[in-house]
């Protein structure tokens, strides 16, 4: 069973769904652990055969957003399940959108998730964003002796920037 045997057509959805980003939430190892993938309902409804159409797992949950709803309101439970998975070999697996997007919050960090999909996680950006650039602080802790925050400045007009 793959994202279109659940979502096949446009009209089983809200006239308000975000069909630029959907989460696919998964449960590791019959664990409570999760990890998070990032879905385009849009390519999925558009071919099929598209690499967003994945195959559904046993427990997986399938999170369609709406255009107007608070993001990290509705996220916040998966987001509290992402930060108890840290540990002392690893950070959460979260990051933060804030500035000129609607739905500042905290977001899942996705395994090869660009600036855009951060973007358009947080709802994109709102009508008076600078849209051609965006800043991205990081925090390094590769050195056990010191943490260091790096400032990145990631063209937006390239889709490949990954946050």
């Amino acid at each position: 069973m793959r994202v279109s045997d659940v979502i096949s057509d446009r009209d089983q959805l809200n006239p308000d769904t975000d069909l630029d980003v959907a989460l696919l939430v998964r449960e590791l190892s019959n664990s409570a652990d999760i990890e998070v993938l990032i879905v385009s309902l849009d390519s999925i409804l558009s071919d099929d055969a598209a690499e967003d159409n994945l195959t559904l797992e046993s427990r997986d949950e399938l999170v369609v957003l709406s255009d107007y709803q608070d993001r990290a309101d509705v996220l916040a439970p998966y987001m509290e399940n992402l930060k108890r998975q840290a540990s002392i070999d690893a950070l959460p697996a979260i990051v933060r959108s804030g500035g000129t997007v609607r739905f500042p919050g905290e977001y899942p960090l996705v395994k090869g998730m660009s600036v855009g999909d951060l973007i358009n996680l947080s709802g994109g950006l709102i009508e008076s964003a600078y849209s051609q650039s965006a800043e991205i602080s990081r925090l390094d802790l590769s050195n056990p002796n010191i943490a260091r925050f790096i400032d990145l400045v990631s063209d937006l007009t390239r889709s490949a920037s990954t946050c």
